[in-house]
């Protein structure tokens, strides 16, 4: 989200790119916090696996290694933004989507 308002900030600004100094002050930060799951989830020693939660959070740490350009897009070209879906608004929590019910508490298809 630090990225995102930094972005916002600078199309506020007129800007058309980031500052490059901001740029590698948050790359930076992004790197550092995509380091700390990966260096937190070695790989498992004794042919040991790693369990479901292990596996989840280490396939999405690599994955946003992995992906780190398509990500940060956004942060070097200030056209792009932050989500596709800029026009859609969070609804709250007790409204239904459009076509959905609620039944004992959860969502279901209506």
């Amino acid at each position: 989200m630090e990225i995102n308002a930094s972005c916002d900030a600078a199309r506020a600004g007129g800007h058309r790119r980031l500052a490059p100094t901001r740029q590698q002050a948050l790359r930076a930060r992004y790197d550092a916090l995509v380091a700390d799951p990966l260096a937190a989830n070695p790989e498992p020693s004794n042919g040991h696996k790693r369990n479901s939660v292990e596996r989840a959070s280490y396939n999405l740490a690599v994955a946003f290694d992995t992906h780190r350009k398509a990500i940060l897009r956004y942060m070097y070209d200030l056209d792009v933004g932050f989500t596709n879906y800029a026009e859609v608004r969070v609804m709250p929590r007790s409204v239904p989507a459009p076509g959905r019910g609620v039944v004992a508490g959860r969502l279901s298809s209506a």
